[in-house]
Protein backbone atom coordinates (compact mmCIF):
# COMPACT_ATOMS: atom_id res chain seq x y z
CA UNK A 1 0.00 0.00 0.00
CA UNK A 2 2.87 2.57 0.57
CA UNK A 3 4.54 1.62 -2.36
CA UNK A 4 1.04 2.61 -4.07
CA UNK A 5 0.55 5.43 -2.63
CA UNK A 6 4.43 6.57 -3.12
CA UNK A 7 3.99 5.98 -6.88
CA UNK A 8 0.69 8.21 -7.04
CA UNK A 9 2.77 11.01 -5.28
CA UNK A 10 5.57 10.73 -7.79
CA UNK A 11 3.33 10.71 -10.89
CA UNK A 12 1.77 13.48 -9.45
CA UNK A 13 4.76 15.82 -9.10
CA UNK A 14 5.68 14.79 -12.59
CA UNK A 15 2.37 15.63 -13.72
CA UNK A 16 2.06 18.93 -12.00
CA UNK A 17 5.30 20.33 -13.06
CA UNK A 18 4.67 20.13 -16.40
CA UNK A 19 1.04 20.87 -16.51
CA UNK A 20 0.39 22.93 -13.66
CA UNK A 21 -2.73 21.84 -11.12
CA UNK A 22 -5.25 22.84 -13.17
CA UNK A 23 -3.66 21.36 -16.29
CA UNK A 24 -3.17 17.81 -14.98
CA UNK A 25 -6.71 15.83 -14.01
CA UNK A 26 -6.92 12.67 -12.21
CA UNK A 27 -7.73 10.41 -15.22
CA UNK A 28 -4.26 11.96 -16.74
CA UNK A 29 -3.05 10.49 -13.09
CA UNK A 30 -4.51 7.41 -13.09
CA UNK A 31 -3.47 6.55 -16.86
CA UNK A 32 0.30 7.85 -15.97
CA UNK A 33 0.31 5.39 -12.70
CA UNK A 34 -1.42 2.25 -14.20
CA UNK A 35 -4.44 2.60 -11.29
CA UNK A 36 -7.86 3.04 -11.84
CA UNK A 37 -9.53 6.16 -10.59
CA UNK A 38 -10.99 4.86 -7.51
CA UNK A 39 -7.28 3.61 -6.12
CA UNK A 40 -6.46 7.11 -6.37
CA UNK A 41 -9.80 8.53 -4.68
CA UNK A 42 -9.04 5.28 -1.90
CA UNK A 43 -5.73 6.87 -1.30
CA UNK A 44 -6.35 10.78 -1.28
CA UNK A 45 -9.85 11.14 -1.72
CA UNK A 46 -9.48 14.37 -4.52
CA UNK A 47 -7.18 16.15 -6.89
CA UNK A 48 -7.01 19.01 -3.62
CA UNK A 49 -5.89 16.09 -0.62
CA UNK A 50 -3.54 14.55 -3.08
CA UNK A 51 -1.69 17.72 -3.42
CA UNK A 52 -1.92 18.63 -0.48
CA UNK A 53 -0.26 15.28 0.95
CA UNK A 54 2.59 15.69 -1.72
CA UNK A 55 3.17 18.83 -0.55
CA UNK A 56 3.51 17.49 3.32
CA UNK A 57 5.51 14.60 1.95
CA UNK A 58 8.21 16.55 0.31
CA UNK A 59 8.42 19.58 2.36
CA UNK A 60 8.63 17.77 5.85
CA UNK A 61 12.23 16.99 5.90
CA UNK A 62 13.22 19.96 4.60
CA UNK A 63 11.86 21.91 7.33
CA UNK A 64 14.12 19.86 9.88
CA UNK A 65 17.32 20.31 7.69
CA UNK A 66 16.60 24.39 7.36
CA UNK A 67 15.71 24.49 11.44
CA UNK A 68 19.26 22.60 11.78
CA UNK A 69 21.47 25.71 11.22
CA UNK A 70 19.36 27.96 14.18
CA UNK A 71 19.79 25.05 16.82
CA UNK A 72 23.29 24.86 16.32
CA UNK A 73 24.70 27.66 17.03
CA UNK A 74 23.83 31.96 18.37
CA UNK A 75 25.67 33.25 15.89
CA UNK A 76 24.06 34.41 13.09
CA UNK A 77 27.09 34.43 10.49
CA UNK A 78 28.05 31.09 11.28
CA UNK A 79 24.09 30.37 10.78
CA UNK A 80 23.82 32.08 7.22
CA UNK A 81 26.94 30.12 6.30
CA UNK A 82 25.19 26.51 7.01
CA UNK A 83 21.86 27.84 5.80
CA UNK A 84 22.71 28.52 2.28
CA UNK A 85 24.28 25.32 1.62
CA UNK A 86 22.07 23.55 3.32
CA UNK A 87 18.61 24.88 1.16
CA UNK A 88 20.57 24.75 -1.71
CA UNK A 89 21.10 21.41 -1.64
CA UNK A 90 17.24 20.44 -0.92
CA UNK A 91 16.13 22.73 -3.79
CA UNK A 92 18.53 21.08 -6.42
CA UNK A 93 17.59 17.49 -5.18
CA UNK A 94 13.91 18.08 -5.89
CA UNK A 95 13.66 21.37 -8.51
CA UNK A 96 10.41 19.78 -10.17
CA UNK A 97 8.50 19.76 -6.32
CA UNK A 98 10.12 23.78 -6.44
CA UNK A 99 8.78 24.76 -9.50
CA UNK A 100 5.41 23.16 -8.74
CA UNK A 101 5.21 25.30 -5.68
CA UNK A 102 6.39 28.44 -7.03
CA UNK A 103 3.96 28.29 -9.98
CA UNK A 104 1.07 27.78 -8.00
CA UNK A 105 1.76 30.07 -5.53
CA UNK A 106 1.65 33.00 -8.37
CA UNK A 107 -1.70 31.83 -9.54
CA UNK A 108 -4.49 33.75 -7.64
CA UNK A 109 -6.77 30.70 -7.46
CA UNK A 110 -8.32 27.59 -5.32
CA UNK A 111 -7.50 29.36 -1.92
CA UNK A 112 -6.77 26.34 0.09
CA UNK A 113 -4.06 25.15 -2.36
CA UNK A 114 -2.79 29.26 -1.78
CA UNK A 115 -3.12 28.68 2.06
CA UNK A 116 -0.93 24.84 1.84
CA UNK A 117 1.66 26.87 -0.24
CA UNK A 118 1.86 29.69 1.72
CA UNK A 119 1.90 28.01 4.90
CA UNK A 120 5.33 25.26 3.33
CA UNK A 121 7.04 28.13 2.00
CA UNK A 122 7.00 30.55 5.47
CA UNK A 123 7.57 27.90 7.78
CA UNK A 124 11.33 27.82 6.01
CA UNK A 125 11.07 31.40 5.52
CA UNK A 126 10.64 32.23 8.63
CA UNK A 127 13.88 30.47 9.78
CA UNK A 128 16.03 32.53 7.66
CA UNK A 129 14.18 35.80 8.86
CA UNK A 130 15.46 34.42 12.70
CA UNK A 131 18.82 34.48 11.55
CA UNK A 132 18.22 37.94 9.85
CA UNK A 133 16.49 39.34 13.02
CA UNK A 134 18.98 38.01 15.67
CA UNK A 135 21.94 39.28 13.30
CA UNK A 136 20.57 42.68 13.42
CA UNK A 137 20.08 42.77 16.83
CA UNK A 138 23.08 41.51 18.04
CA UNK A 139 25.04 44.19 15.29
CA UNK A 140 26.86 41.34 13.52
CA UNK A 141 24.34 42.99 10.15
CA UNK A 142 23.89 46.07 9.88
CA UNK A 143 20.39 47.44 9.55
CA UNK A 144 18.60 46.20 6.69
CA UNK A 145 14.71 45.73 5.37
CA UNK A 146 14.54 42.18 6.33
CA UNK A 147 11.29 41.75 4.34
CA UNK A 148 12.77 42.55 1.21
CA UNK A 149 16.15 41.26 1.99
CA UNK A 150 14.00 37.65 2.08
CA UNK A 151 12.57 38.70 -1.42
CA UNK A 152 16.45 38.84 -2.89
CA UNK A 153 16.97 35.87 -1.70
CA UNK A 154 14.14 33.39 -2.40
CA UNK A 155 13.58 35.44 -5.93
CA UNK A 156 17.16 34.26 -7.30
CA UNK A 157 15.88 30.57 -6.68
CA UNK A 158 12.24 30.88 -7.81
CA UNK A 159 13.53 32.41 -11.19
CA UNK A 160 16.29 30.01 -11.58
CA UNK A 161 13.54 27.02 -11.00
CA UNK A 162 11.26 28.46 -13.13
CA UNK A 163 12.95 29.47 -15.99
CA UNK A 164 12.92 27.22 -19.17
CA UNK A 165 16.47 25.22 -20.52
CA UNK A 166 16.24 27.70 -23.36
CA UNK A 167 16.13 31.21 -20.76
CA UNK A 168 19.00 29.19 -18.46
CA UNK A 169 20.98 29.65 -21.82
CA UNK A 170 19.62 32.97 -23.03
CA UNK A 171 20.11 34.64 -19.72
CA UNK A 172 23.53 32.62 -18.32
CA UNK A 173 25.40 30.80 -20.35
CA UNK A 174 24.71 27.16 -19.77
CA UNK A 175 21.33 24.53 -19.96
CA UNK A 176 19.63 23.80 -16.61
CA UNK A 177 20.96 19.57 -16.46
CA UNK A 178 19.66 16.51 -14.42
CA UNK A 179 23.38 14.58 -14.98
CA UNK A 180 25.32 15.08 -11.69
CA UNK A 181 27.95 16.95 -12.93
CA UNK A 182 25.64 20.03 -14.49
CA UNK A 183 23.82 19.77 -10.59
CA UNK A 184 27.20 20.19 -9.06
CA UNK A 185 27.93 23.11 -11.53
CA UNK A 186 24.57 24.89 -10.76
CA UNK A 187 24.79 24.03 -6.62
CA UNK A 188 28.54 25.08 -6.14
CA UNK A 189 27.73 28.60 -8.21
CA UNK A 190 24.49 28.99 -6.55
CA UNK A 191 25.84 28.69 -3.53
CA UNK A 192 28.72 31.06 -3.57
CA UNK A 193 26.52 33.33 -5.33
CA UNK A 194 23.66 33.83 -2.48
CA UNK A 195 26.28 33.98 -0.22
CA UNK A 196 28.55 36.39 -1.57
CA UNK A 197 25.07 38.71 -2.22
CA UNK A 198 24.03 38.23 1.08
CA UNK A 199 27.32 38.56 2.97
CA UNK A 200 27.86 42.43 0.76
CA UNK A 201 24.74 43.20 2.11
CA UNK A 202 24.48 42.30 5.64
CA UNK A 203 28.18 42.56 6.96
CA UNK A 204 29.18 45.81 4.23
CA UNK A 205 28.98 48.51 6.19
CA UNK A 206 28.43 51.97 4.22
Amino acid sequence: MQNRRRALLDKAEFLFAEHGFEGTSIRDLAKEAGMNLAMISYYFGSKEKLFEALVEDRSSSLLEKVKAPNESTSDPVQRLAALVPSLVDRWLANPRFYRILYREASLNSRPELQRIIADTLLRQVNEFRKILQDGVEQGRFREVDIDLTMVTFYGTITQLLSASPQMHQRMLGRRWGDDVSEMAHWRNRLVDHLLQVMQAHLLTRA
